[in-house]
């Protein structure tokens, strides 16, 4: 009969308060100490019978790399998966550390029991059976530390690469008897018994036919053939991968290592969520588009092409897989140590999942959810997110994190200061690449950022820091935009790439088990879950301006705007490298934000964590056309400092914008108006970009066209769409370019209060009121705190006047929404309020108090407009895709340009759209034609723009 009991993962047990080290693999392996050539030995046998234990057992290596993804079946408990045949695994996902976490303790575990039992009793004498013994009691999993560069024998230079002992098919070990020559069980896993995957429940997923093989593979030039079967590894081209998007000039590219460094850059996030994983936010910073998950993502398809370990319901299976993870733990005990409080234990912060086998979809995940399958003991007790937060009680460390070592306590209590600065310390060498950079490049950098500084009025106080302008790439995209196959955005400036976001994904039709298919699949994907990469560009662009070739002859942001709406571009290519048509993922975005980066001279300096501390002072929000180059005439940017010191960060304030074109008209595109962007609310009132920039000598009248318009259609607009989308911003639709003929206005936003403290480097930006806000005593509060009760919003009001209602936003479970409305007692106290606390902090979260259209305040009725070559159209569903669209538009005559309005802080499109004409009788026959036609039961209201009557008259 089976033991109904559970297997207790506890880790390797020790009762010594200094946890044995998890250490760098090609540190450990080369080292000529007896105890770590024993540990290598024990390691390399153990691994070795680990991975020839019959797929069977439940403790074997088979089931338990397979409880990542498949065979979809459960481990350790008697279970039926809750989404639907998915996988254990949690991605896109705030569990993605921590359910890791015992993942790898499990896995070190039965390393440990088969050393001591199995190995030492049948290589080792009993003369040596005490040093053995002790070496597999302090051995740990090593870690590969992808972002440090490795010494290459054979050239005398540093390159990333994956360590040494899984690059060759057969390894030289030593044992108490000699030397002996075996299988390198790390290079590849075999099958027991030369089976087949598909034999044991592995599936062909994405035509990849996983299913014959017999070993794993890394970038198999082809999977069709019988080296695959058997498992070919192209390891050289792990090496090629993880530095392709590098360049040759006098910098080294250090992007790799350069986004580590900013995992640990102080502000760079505010909470554990942007840290831990891609899910995406509409809260979340431009930073924030990083996360430990999205590094860990890339570097799934850099060492495996179109391998297992690129596929996530196979990826386990590759013996690499758990070295990597390993430094993924690493880096996450690493922010926690600089982190100790961020967490994800209140309502804000705990995000729904996107469905595993133990975890519905859409589920909230919190800190006391299951990390099934992995249980604390025999009786069938789960590990949580609060259980495994702390990796010393898990049997381990790593090497920076040794807070016994005596330094630390020689004064009899312990010295967290000097632990905190040796750690920065410790990060700032391995990482600190573009630090190095630009503090060894003062006259670069004084290219870019210093003419504007000595520009600044009023006295600047001088410090050892170093700053300079710091640009990044955003994507946002949909998980399962090409039913869940993976993907990668490659991102490119000019011919060169410059990095790439790779989609992590399972596909769907690996995830049903059942010959009727996946109805979680389809769940899943109407659900359209976003995620969130990004991509450094600093020094691509440094070396730019250090080539003579190069347009580019400093980093001043108006210069850098220019030049990158005429140079980047991205692709979109599956595993095996084929180029797909951007029209295939309508969701995809690429942002491009830019901010200050911060460097202190003192290397245990809080420099580490200033760097990557954005001002944001520009920010593109729009979709850059990824093929068409879009030429833009230099604008002004004014730059002000102030000593106040304001701790908020700047919203961008440009909507984005869907672009649609007929075929009938080509021409060189002309500068997009902004939409209009309406608060998140019943209530609401438009914001405009009206003074994102300052004035230029070019006369651009993109940014006036738009505040007008704004001004001039607030009621048509707001009474035919925004509102609608408002009272509909939960539904989910198909968001951002159709890149048939996508190409929109990129613009930078302007941080007209950017705030700089000497004493501690912060760097914060503070967001004006809108202009054409309307001053009332109606207030409109976003960004609340869910759990923030209407008498707290009434305490932090009553101070700046009279509070005579306040009201809050909830669903029908009665919960929070986030926002609400407050009634002053003037709209001079309302303006009190808006100057007091738009943009600061409430408890941890930084609230927007902007005026709101009173309840008693009515739209305008929409009017009449005169003739125009541009409409407005209104009412348009929600559930519109871009295909509508372009139906819609397909025998339209004569369109230049048509541009739906999308929510900034959803995303998601806010139900009115412009179309720009060549004449206006193509505009009026367009208008006769659309005016209440029909889409998804809404009937069209189309109308002459006014601000394209205001343009025609200034013509």
């Amino acid at each position: 009969m089976a033991d109904p009991s559970t297997y207790p993962i506890t880790g390797i047990r020790t009762s010594s308060a200094a946890k044995p080290s998890r250490r760098e693999f090609d540190e450990w392996y080369n080292s000529t100490d007896r105890n770590d050539v024993a540990q290598v030995a024990l390691f390399i046998l153990a691994l070795g019978a680990f991975q020839q234990i019959s797929v069977e057992d439940k403790l074997s290596y088979f089931q338990i790399a397979g409880i990542h993804g498949q065979p979809l079946v459960p481990w350790d408990e008697n279970t039926s998966s809750q989404s639907d045949g998915a996988g254990y695994c949690t991605h896109n996902s705030v569990l993605f550390p921590t359910w890791h976490r015992p993942y790898l303790m499990l896995y070190e575990q039965r390393l440990y029991e088969i050393m001591t039992q199995q190995i030492i009793p049948k290589y080792v004498d009993d003369s040596n059976r005490d040093q053995w013994t002790n070496a597999a009691q302090t051995w740990r999993l090593p870690y590969w530390d992808w972002a440090m560069k490795k010494p290459d024998q054979s050239t005398g230079s540093a390159s990333y690469n994956i360590p040494q002992i899984f690059q060759n098919a057969q390894i030289r070990i030593t044992i108490p008897s000699g030397p002996m020559t075996v299988d390198n069980p790390v290079y590849k896993f075999t099958m027991p018994n030369q089976q087949t995957m598909g034999s044991a429940g592995i599936t062909n997923i994405g035509g990849i036919p996983f299913d014959t093989c017999i070993g794993t593979s890394k970038w198999p030039l082809t999977t069709d053939d019988d080296s695959f079967v058997r498992g070919v590894q192209n390891n050289d081209q792990i090496a090629t991968a993880l530095t392709q998007h590098q360049w040759d000039s006098i910098y080294t590219t250090e992007t790799l290592g350069d986004a580590v460094y900013r995992l640990f850059s102080q502000d760079y996030f505010s909470n554990y969520d942007a840290f831990a994983c891609t899910k995406y936010v509409p809260q979340q910073t431009p930073q924030e588009y990083m996360s430990v998950e999205g590094i860990h993502n890339d570097i799934h398809v850099w060492s495996g092409g179109s391998g297992q370990m690129a596929v996530v319901p196979v990826a386990a299976f590759d013996p690499l897989f758990w070295a990597h993870h390993c430094n993924v733990d690493r880096l996450f005990a690493i922010w926690q140590t600089l982190n100790p409080t961020s967490w994800f234990d209140t309502a804000d912060k705990e995000l729904p999942n996107d469905g595993t086998w133990s975890i519905p979809q859409d589920q909230i995940d919190t800190p006391t959810t299951s990390l099934a399958p992995f249980h604390t003991d025999a009786n069938g007790t789960y590990f949580d997110s609060n259980g495994c937060r702390g990796w010393l009680q898990c049997g381990y460390s790593y090497p920076e994190l040794q807070p016994w070592l005596s330094k630390y306590n020689s004064t009899g209590s312990f010295n967290n200061n000097l632990y905190i600065s040796d750690l920065k310390a410790t990060i700032n060498s391995l990482y600190g690449s573009t630090r190095n950079l630009m503090l060894s490049s003062p006259n670069l950098v004084a290219q870019s950022l210093m003419p504007q500084l000595r520009a600044e009025p009023g006295p600047r106080q001088v410090t050892s820091a170093v700053e300079h302008d710091d640009y990044i790439v955003n994507v946002l995209y949909e998980r399962f935009a090409l039913s869940g196959f993976p993907f990668t955005v490659n991102i490119f400036i000019g011919n060169t790439k410059v990095g790439q976001v790779y989609n992590f994904s399972t596909p769907l039709e690996s995830l049903s088990s059942n010959a009727g298919g996946c109805e979680n699949c389809l769940s899943q994907q109407k659900s359209k879950a976003k995620a969130t990469g990004q991509v450094l560009i600093t020094n691509t662009l440094l070396a730019d301006v250090e080539d003579n070739g190069k347009p580019l002859t400093s980093l001043r942001p108006t210069e850098v705007e220019v030049y990158l709406r005429e140079h980047l571009r991205w692709t979109v290519t599956t595993l095996n490298g084929q180029e797909i048509s951007l029209n295939e993922i309508p969701s995809l975005q690429v942002h491009v934000a830019a901010g200050i980066g911060s460097h202190d001279q003192d290397p245990m300096s809080q420099c580490l964590l200033c760097h990557g501390r954005f001002a944001l002072r520009r920010t593109v929000q729009r979709v850059l056309s990824p093929r068409t180059p879009i030429s833009l005439k230099a604008r002004s940017i004014t730059t002000l400092r102030n000593p106040i010191l304001q701790n908020a960060f700047l919203k961008p304030v440009i909507p984005l914008q869907r672009r649609f074109a007929s075929g009938e008209v080509t021409q060189a595109e002309p500068e997009a108006d902004g939409a209009t962007e309406a608060q998140h609310g019943e209530n609401s009132v438009a914001e405009t970009a009206e003074g994102e920039f300052a004035p230029s000598t070019n006369n651009d009248q993109s940014t006036s066209d738009t505040a007008k318009e704004a001004g001039n259609s607030k009621g048509e607009e707001a009474k035919s769409a925004v509102a609608e989308a408002i009272s509909s911003a939960t539904e989910t639709i198909s968001t951002t370019a159709s890149n048939v003929a996508a190409a929109a206005t990129a613009k930078f936003s302007s941080n007209k209060n950017s705030y700089r403290d000497s004493s501690d480097s912060h760097t914060f930006v503070r967001r004006d009121t809108p202009s054409d806000s309307f001053p009332s005593p109606s207030l409109y509060l976003g960004n609340l705190y869910f759990q923030v009760t209407e008498q707290d919003l009434i305490e932090q009001l009553s101070p700046h006047g009279e509070v005579r209602s306040v009201r809050l936003i909830t669903d029908q479970r009665g919960l929070s929404k986030g926002f609400g409305y407050a009634e002053m007692g003037s709209a001079e106290q309302a303006g009190k309020a808006i100057e007091a606390l738009d943009q600061q902090s409430v408890r941890g979260r930084r609230i927007t108090v902007q005026y709101a259209l009173s309840e008693g305040r009515k739209p305008k009725p929409a009017v009449e407009s005169a003739p125009s070559k541009t409409l407005f159209i209104g009412n348009m569903s929600f559930e519109m895709s871009d295909q509508d669209l372009n139906n819609l538009f397909k025998d339209i005559e004569n369109v230049v340009d048509v541009r739906v309005a999308i929510d900034r802080r959803t995303g998601q499109p806010k139900g009115f759209a412009h179309a720009d004409f060549t004449d206006i009788v193509s505009a009026t026959k367009a208008m006769e034609t659309l005016n209440n036609k029909l889409l998804y039961g809404r009937g069209l209201r189309v109308n002459y723009s006014v601000s394209g009557v205001a343009r025609e008259r200034r013509r």
